[in-house]
């Protein structure tokens, strides 16, 4: 049977917590209100309470949050020119590029993307290892897990591995189809922070994706 790997992106390929500690830096220094005494928790309040109403990281509603709470005139087209112009593979886990060069040259394989969020702005923090992934085979959603079910169906006549750090995805994939290989990696915010679920076990757990080559080949 045909292999697929799908790949989430956040703390799977792209370490979004140093990516998150750049950004709020950089917004910190376009903020001239002092009445905070530490602007980089504030801010990263507003991130996750955007985060959390939205669904998902949306780089326009987090700007527009910022002016909100510091009465600042940053533009809400802020951190798209930024990504642009920042060189966003220094945000890639060390290892990834590497891993997805082994995984190419093997004909049997099929590298994909199943991630949540902004397309465009997921699209960007990948966009040097962008040619390992065929563009059929590239998934992003606003609300990734909606979107589950028919992802899968597209692949029913493929062996999945499904990675990802947060463990309910994994334990919805298997609920779906229970031959979908889950691999847990353990690491990131959700992951640290990640609850078990009742009576699941995901099919490995990881801490970085050197392992993953060996694990699709074995099983």
């Amino acid at each position: 049977m045909k292999k697929v790997i799908l790949f989430d992106i956040d703390y799977t390929l792209f370490n979004s917590l140093k990516f998150r500690k750049r950004i709020l830096s950089e917004i910190k220094k376009h903020l001239k209100d002092d009445k905070y005494k530490n602007v980089e928790k504030v801010l990263d309040r507003i991130y996750f309470k955007s985060r959390k109403k939205i669904g998902y990281f949306d780089p326009g509603s987090f700007i527009s949050d910022v002016n909100k709470k510091f009465d600042s005139n940053i533009p809400i087209a802020f951190l798209d020119i930024y990504v642009k112009k920042e060189e966003l593979h220094e945000h890639l886990y060390e290892e990834v590029e590497e891993i997805l060069k082994k995984i190419y040259q093997d004909k049997n394989l099929t590298i994909g993307i199943f991630s949540g969020g902004d397309k465009n702005f997921q699209r960007e923090k990948i966009k040097k290892i962008l040619n390992f992934f065929h563009e059929n085979h590239i998934h992003i959603f606003p609300y990734k897990i909606k979107e589950l079910k028919p992802v899968l169906e597209k692949y029913k006549d493929y062996r999945v591995f499904l990675i990802d750090d947060v463990l309910p995805i994994l334990y919805e994939a298997k609920q779906i189809d229970k031959n979908v290989y889950t691999i847990w990696i353990k690491r990131g915010r959700f992951a640290f922070f990640e609850k078990e679920v009742k009576n699941f076990t995901p099919d490995a757990e990881i801490k970085n994706l050197n392992k993953i080559v060996s694990i699709v080949k074995n099983n």
